[in-house]
């Protein structure tokens, strides 16, 4: 049989070579597999650039997100209120004084020890970010002079003219 294969290779002009399968394939026809493979690398590597300059957009506005969040919880355990009312949204503040939002934050029962941002998901231009935050309540029931826990916290934040602000809960 071996012999049968070698008198066909020698009547036909056009070259055999193995697939992956074993099985025999003329080479014009590897070939023109290979060219309708490669007309399609520019399309692909369009693709891939467009997908990474999203990528990147979304990484900065995800990342402007995150370093806000920080910022305001930064602000907030620092004692620093006029930054803090900073993060809140416009809107928001038009309702609320820096004054009046300070008497609100430091006659809480609940003291903020610590806090990190853990993640987000959005939703078009509103976010849900988690906050992870150590916290202290003096006096929780008679007989406890103190608690201490930790939560994670979730905050609504929007996007506004491409800034992020911290909308509470009314």
């Amino acid at each position: 049989m071996h012999h049968s294969q070698d008198k066909i290779r020698e009547l036909n002009p056009m070259k055999f070579t193995m697939t992956r399968d074993h099985k025999k394939r003329p080479a014009a026809t590897l070939v023109s597999s290979l060219r309708r493979r490669t007309r399609l690398l520019p399309v692909l590597a369009l693709v891939m650039a467009t997908l990474a300059g999203c990528a990147t957009s979304q990484t900065a506005r995800d990342r402007a997100l995150q370093e806000r969040a920080q910022a305001r919880w930064d602000a907030l355990l620092a004692g620093d209120f006029d930054q803090a009312y900073s993060f809140l949204s416009p809107g928001y503040r038009s309702g609320i004084s820096v004054t009046d939002f300070e008497i609100i934050f430091r006659t809480r029962r609940v003291q903020y020890t610590s806090a990190e941002y853990r993640e987000h998901s959005c939703d078009e231009a509103i976010c849900t970010v988690k906050v992870f935050v150590g916290y202290k309540i003096h006096r929780p029931l008679t007989g406890v002079t103190e608690w201490t826990s930790t939560s994670l916290l979730e905050e609504r934040w929007i996007n506004s003219n491409g800034n992020w602000w911290y909308l509470p809960e009314s």
